[in-house]
């Protein structure tokens, strides 16, 4: 059978170079008793590419019959359920790193993550390692129901479509020198700030400095206005 099919396409590949050697004109070959008629333009009748045609055209509609039918969808095959734990273990991975690249955790830290699914917790659960490995969590807790967090606790709790992920800040980072590291950026900025401030209301300046001059300081001063109130902003979640 494999020896049968060699030859086929050896003589395949022959007659269609043979077509395409052959000045296109004369006669159409064609083979009107199959249900399916090939016409191709060939040589003149008689020519090699004529006969050659001829044949192609009898090889296919021979084989006709044996072309795959075109596949057609099994709605029992549908698994929606699967479909909507393996959409809802991709929005858990994936708010879980890009909260790690946010707060720019150290890419060989675990993390520590409570997840809570509601129908769909037990199914997830099945794939705790996978989604500890991808996320870089360790440990996961999987919570029966909804976790409430206190006001001073630490913890970030991202709300997805169909689940609640919740991190506690301590298992990202050492809190208390992140909060120093946050205060002496505010420190920074604010020094920044006031020297610039000084600058654009000096009259001196004013008078003296081109326009676009001028205007590149005071957008200087409103990137820093807008960081230093991200700052403080981030330092009162610790």
């Amino acid at each position: 059978m494999k020896g049968e099919s060699i030859i086929r396409i050896t003589v395949l590949a022959f007659m269609v170079l043979a077509l395409a050697l052959t000045p296109v004109s004369g006669k159409a070959a064609e083979w009107p008793d199959k249900k399916v008629e090939y016409r191709i333009i060939s040589g003149p009748e008689g020519s090699f590419g004529y006969m050659a045609t001829t044949v192609l055209a009898k090889i296919l509609t021979d084989n006709i019959k044996n072309f795959a039918a075109y596949p057609e969808a099994d709605a029992t095959a549908i698994d929606r359920e699967s479909e909507e734990v393996m959409e809802l273990m991709i929005e858990i991975i994936r708010s879980i790193r890009n909260t790690r690249a946010h707060y720019k955790v150290e890419s060989a830290r675990w993390i520590e993550a409570q997840i809570y699914a509601g129908k769909l917790t037990s199914a997830i659960t099945h794939h705790s390692e996978a989604l500890q490995t991808l996320a870089r969590a360790r440990p996961i807790t999987f919570l029966s129901q909804r976790q409430e967090t206190s006001q001073g606790e630490n913890a970030l709790v991202l709300v997805l479509k169909e689940a609640e992920v919740v991190i506690p800040m301590e298992s990202m980072f050492d809190i208390e020198v992140e909060r120093k590291r946050l205060q002496k950026e505010i420190e920074e900025n604010q020094t920044e700030m006031a020297h610039l401030k000084a600058r654009l209301e000096d009259r001196a300046f004013l008078a003296k400095a081109p326009a676009e001059v001028i205007d590149k300081e005071r957008q200087k001063l409103y990137t820093i206005s807008d960081r230093l109130e991200r700052l403080k902003q981030q330092i009162l979640k610790l």
